[in-house]
């Protein structure tokens, strides 16, 4: 069955050479033979226990139980190899607490795996569980019959002793996890290694808990390293050509660098986005954080980089969550009222508490639509929220502060008006093109209103997006860039029609807005640089098992269970002890949280 599972992760994955993903096979079931014998130790340490007890005690009908609770585990089991194919196929990242996070949600998890060949993994699931289920018969049978004699009793007790210790690896003092199965510099061979079912159940227990500071082993009592990284005491420049301007901030859809003409150099898919960033403020080598939503908004609200080894976003712990800092809980203070409009479920990810802790006044979402105004998977339409947003702030008290989250360029894709077709990539650039144009509607009717010229825009992307393009795995520094763009009449005209290439990161937007734009002090923000002073042209970002540093022409990635570099870049011995001190700085900070 182990087997089994690999070959099939292995087949899933987008590759034209067939050659090139079985030649994985041999090293990664070599290599994850460990965590293969501690499943299979796990399934045989449960049929040994029935069997200890039936022949013990002589429930002749105990190992017909058995048979019955054996047969759903298989099935799981099989679901579990076809699912995590899938989902790296998508994600970059087998099951993991973000996934488990996501199946909280289910109509959200639902909406966001609507590309999935959800009814093929039933069904192959199925006719494998069937096989498997009956040579388990047999067993079972077999087992029924040998449950009246006590001797089995003790065989079965002596097998015991020696299985269990593998469910735990052996018997040495740390039991087997996931780095064991790690053996190669490519994500994607080490993903192959490790056992599906295993690893599901790992996470089901563990939920991705942030490893703590003092177990990542790097050599940080002093932080002199994270001087190249964040500098203090810099000039700060005011970008802000009014006193008190209004701000909003759109948070956009998977919008990665590489969907537009001026940002990057995949597709043309917002022309009116690089419009603006031809008359506005553009930085043209910036990076996202993670690669969900809720990490981005922690990101770019809150400045917070995320954490060693949680997968899932802070968001969804709300003890911690509840304590980060935030832009609108500065402006607030300062006497703005603040907003955030998003068309979907305000609960999913505890979005909704996270907002009201970081200082949200108001937070519009999907109860304010019309079903009409909705798609049938996950919330209303981008054009609907926008144009909300315009009427809302338009009745609210100057000065403000909005958020806006869009969301129709998230899967399914759905967008009004015509049916959306054809490969992924292509429904993924046509629902862009769409929020493109919701885009433009939304600034030709904020153009009318009073307040529109006191105002300044800032627009992200959430995170970045697998679009078929080169060296874009969800590791790699590529995924995760990103647009930042100011634009609007509040900017000073010398900043107008001006590019930035120092690398930056999403991190970086509090600090920014909150000194140069909103013309506040604030010291809240310890990962979060202003992007106008002379900061070190360096971005970090985390993935679901390490993170990347980029640093003009060089980046480095380490990998955390593996604990090495799996990709480099130029000379990068300084620029892997700034990642590793920005890491190991946010798991101090988050304990403390």
């Amino acid at each position: 069955m182990q087997l089994l599972s690999r070959f099939i992760f292995l087949l899933h994955r987008n590759e034209s050479v067939l050659g090139s993903r079985l030649s994985v096979f041999f090293p990664a079931t070599v290599n994850g033979f460990q965590l293969d014998l501690a499943w299979m130790s796990y399934l045989l340490v449960f049929a040994l226990l029935i069997v200890f007890i039936a022949s013990g005690l002589r429930l002749k009908w105990l190992p017909k139980m058995w048979f019955y609770l054996m047969l759903p585990l298989l099935f799981i089991s099989c679901v579990l190899s076809f699912a995590d194919a899938e989902m790296y196929r998508v994600w970059g990242a087998k099951f993991n607490s973000q996934a488990l996070e996501f199946m909280k949600h289910p109509t959200e998890a639902a909406a966001s795996s609507s590309e999935a060949k959800t009814v093929t993994i039933i069904l192959f699931s199925l006719l494998f569980a069937i096989v498997w289920g009956l040579w388990l018969r047999k067993i079972s049978k077999r087992a029924h019959a040998l449950a009246e004699f006590r001797i089995v009793s003790l065989f079965a007790l002596a097998m015991l002793l020696i299985t269990a210790p593998w469910v735990r690896g052996g018997l040495q003092t740390i039991p087997i996890n996931q780095s064991s199965a790690y053996y190669s510099n490519d994500p994607f061979e080490n993903a192959a290694a490790v056992n599906s079912s295993w690893n599901f159940l790992y996470y089901l227990v563990d939920q991705g808990n942030v490893i703590p500071a003092e177990t990542l082993k790097f050599d940080l009592k002093d932080e002199t390293a994270f001087t190249q990284y964040k500098i203090e005491g810099l000039p700060i420049p005011i970008v802000a050509g009014v006193d008190k301007p209004n701000v909003v901030v759109f948070v956009l859809e998977s919008f990665s660098s590489h969907v537009s003409a001026f940002f990057g150099d995949g597709y043309n898919c917002t022309p009116f986005l690089d419009s603006l960033a031809q008359t506005g403020l553009s930085f043209t080598h910036a990076y996202a954080q993670g690669d969900r939503t809720a990490k981005g908004l922690a990101a770019a609200l809150s400045g917070w980089p995320g954490q060693a080894s949680q997968t899932k976003s802070i968001l969804t712990l709300p003890g911690k969550a509840s304590r980060l800092p935030g832009i609108a809980k500065v402006v607030a203070q300062a006497g703005y009222h603040t907003w955030f409009f998003y068309g979907g479920d305000l609960a999913f990810d505890n979005m909704q508490a996270y907002l009201k802790s970081t200082g949200y006044q108001h937070a519009v979402g999907e109860d304010a639509f019309k079903a009409e105004q909705k798609s049938d998977k996950w919330g209303a339409h981008d054009e609907f929220v926008f144009s909300l947003a315009v009427d809302s702030i338009s009745k609210s008290k100057a000065p403000f502060f909005a958020t806006i989250l869009s969301l129709s360029s998230h899967e399914p894709f759905e967008i009004p008006g015509k049916s959306n077709t054809g490969p992924e990539t292509q429904k993924f650039l046509n629902s862009v093109k769409y929020t493109d144009a919701c885009l433009r509607q939304f600034f030709q009717k904020a153009a009318t209103e009073s307040w529109f010229s006191n105002t300044v825009f800032l627009l992200v992307a959430d995170h970045g997006r697998k679009m078929g393009l080169p060296d874009m795995e969800t590791y790699q520094p590529k995924f995760y860039q990103v647009p930042i763009l100011m634009w609007g009449p509040g900017l000073k005209d010398e900043y107008k029609g001006k590019a930035v290439d120092r690398i930056v990161s999403q991190t970086d937007i509090p600090q920014t807005l909150i000194e140069s734009v909103f013309k506040l002090k604030t010291t809240e923000f310890p990962f979060s640089r202003n992007m106008f002073t002379a900061q070190p042209s360096i971005s970090f970002y985390q993935f679901w098992d390490g993170f990347g540093t980029i640093q003009d022409q060089m980046h480095v990635i380490w990998n955390n269970p593996g604990a090495k570099v799996t990709e480099s870049g130029g000379e990068v011995a300084e620029l892997l002890q700034v990642g590793k001190t920005v890491q190991w700085k946010a798991a101090k900070i988050f304990e403390k949280l």
